[in-house]
């Protein structure tokens, strides 16, 4: 992962999802990457299912592949909002409240 994430954003570290949209305007398609042992890592260091970690980087993944961005924090809150709403609505809990 942390390969990919240097060769194709120039980020010298290993991150949960990579995810490579279709530039064409009409599509949502593209290309994500998923990486099991950082997201198992951070379901244990988050104190969060392993269920509830995997539904929400699929799902922050599908978002970005959509244009939801979180480089600014106005972006970022739009895009959190709407990650514990579809997680919800598949009866998942919030996964940025920690207990």
């Amino acid at each position: 992962m942390r390969t990919l994430n240097k060769k194709y954003l120039n980020n010298d570290y290993a991150t949960n999802v990579l995810t490579f949209p279709n530039h064409d305007k009409n599509s949502s398609c593209g290309d994500i990457i998923l990486c099991p042992i950082i997201i198992n890592q951070e379901a244990k260091k988050f104190g969060l299912s392993s269920n509830l970690r995997w539904a929400h980087m699929i799902i922050h993944s599908m978002l970005h592949l959509q244009g939801y961005t979180h480089e600014a924090t106005k972006n970022r809150l739009n895009m959190e909002k709407l990650e514990v709403k579809l997680l919800a609505d598949m009866n998942y809990g919030n996964p940025y409240v920690r207990s």
